[in-house]
């Protein structure tokens, strides 16, 4: 890969990290609340529940384990240790019931969100103007988005409703680990940051790999359309040529494949570092706690809820350093997704266009009409001119390649001619109402 291109996939990179990375899932939030808004106020309600009893359940399994110790020193009324213990059977029952409404909301989400892509996406593909196919980097991103836009969207609105609740999540457990001291969650937040990083890289990797592919991409595809078909396997075996598409098909893979696991693996070695830094972060918030108990600042239950609580933070702050990093592929691809079906078609009507009233056939005329397909240099035909009256018979002759389905193609409008024009009873036919016509 040349420096230029590296260097600009880097400014892609970053550019996605600010700008563009807000605007895309600012987005996609409202695409997920239009989609499905009663799943994410269930998916909300059982978030709630399940970052309450979670809470609950660590100061109560706290307030157990200080009257058990002290029980076992002077056998105290057993009363409270019933009492306590089943505020934290309560607790487990509202996580897993939140669990359980979390699940089943993220699943039904995703159901939806499926539905959606999918009807953008073809609606996209019957819009968009036929010389959009013949364009290398619109086809590249074409076949890109093919092959993920059934799950690709979904994963992205699950995982933007997993970050939020992470974020509360830890919110909540900040509020208690605050009590130990407030520096403490900065030194956490410190210690963390390197492995958001480092999996933020790793999440990044596959896109950029497969971004490289180009054309590739849409080779493999057609290479496996053929090899499912029955018609392309009696051609393959009739002609011998089995065992090079094949070999084909398996070196493709082989580049891409081998390539994307060797860059994976580089990024990879800097997030094992990155996890003894981050447990770094919870020992001396244990150190911290433990001489404050030692010292007789708090008390055994108070310990106990703030230790717990501690040892959770970092998995906390965890899970919402992981959700986003987990969001940077589905944004990259969602970026993509967006920019196509925002794609606008340039075969339209002209403002107050002719609209036919054909009773009968109408004289076609050709007048100086060349044309070239978009990104070619040769032209399929040059300053062609020709009449077809009402209701004449033409037979269109020629070898391959001649212009026959061009001539087609171009009063149908799937293109516009290069220069010269196409009458239709006399008015240009790129004044016509594409509707009438």
């Amino acid at each position: 890969m040349s420096k230029a291109t590296k260097k600009q996939r880097s400014v892609n990179a970053k550019a996605m990290s600010y700008s563009s990375y807000w605007r895309v899932l600012r987005r996609s939030m409202a695409v997920s609340w239009s989609t499905g808004p009663a799943m994410i106020v269930l998916y909300a309600l059982g978030a709630m529940l399940e970052i309450a009893g979670t809470i609950v359940s660590m100061y109560a399994t706290a307030q157990l384990g200080n009257l058990l110790a002290r029980y076992l020193m002077h056998h105290a009324d057993t009363q409270a240790i019933w009492r306590w213990l089943w505020v934290d059977i309560g607790c487990a029952l509202a996580i897993a019931l939140g669990f359980w409404l979390m699940s089943s909301a993220k699943r039904l989400l995703y159901f939806a969100m499926v539905r959606w892509a999918t009807d953008a996406f073809q609606r996209m593909l019957a819009t968009i103007d036929i010389a959009d196919f013949d364009d290398t980097t619109i086809r590249s991103s074409i076949n890109k988005i093919a092959s993920g836009y059934t799950w690709q969207m979904s994963n992205l609105s699950e995982t933007m409703l997993d970050f939020c609740y992470s974020f509360v999540r830890f919110a909540a457990i900040t509020a208690v680990v605050a009590q130990i001291s407030w520096w403490l969650i900065i030194v956490l937040v410190a210690f963390l940051i390197p492995s958001f990083i480092a999996e933020s890289r790793i999440q990044k990797i596959q896109w950029f790999v497969w971004d490289e592919q180009g054309d590739n991409r849409h080779v493999f595809w057609g290479l496996d359309w053929i090899m499912r078909r029955a018609r392309g396997q009696m051609e393959l075996r009739s002609l011998q040529t089995k065992a090079y598409v094949l070999k084909k098909i398996a070196d493709m893979n082989d580049r891409f494949y081998g390539k994307q696991a060797t860059a994976y693996w580089r990024a990879n070695k800097l997030l094992v570092q990155t996890k003894f830094v981050e447990v770094a972060g919870t020992a001396i918030g244990s150190i911290v706690l433990l001489r404050q108990f030692l010292a007789g600042s708090i008390g055994l239950d108070r310990y106990l809820f703030l230790s717990g609580a501690l040892l959770r933070i970092g998995g906390a702050l965890n899970t919402v350093f992981g959700s986003v990093a987990r969001m940077q592929e589905p944004l990259l691809f969602a970026k993509a997704f967006y920019e196509l079906i925002d794609r606008l078609p340039q075969v339209i009507d002209k403002p107050k266009p002719h609209a036919l009233t054909l009773l009968t056939a109408p004289r076609i005329e050709f007048q100086h009409v060349s044309f070239a397909y978009p990104g070619k240099e040769r032209m399929v035909f040059q300053n062609l001119s020709f009449v077809i009256e009402p209701g004449e018979h033409v037979a269109l002759v020629g070898e391959n390649g001649a212009g026959k389905s061009t001539l087609i193609k171009l009063l149908l409008r799937f293109y516009r001619p290069t220069s010269g024009q196409i009458l239709v009873d006399g008015t240009d036919l790129q004044d016509v109402a594409i509707e009438s016509w």
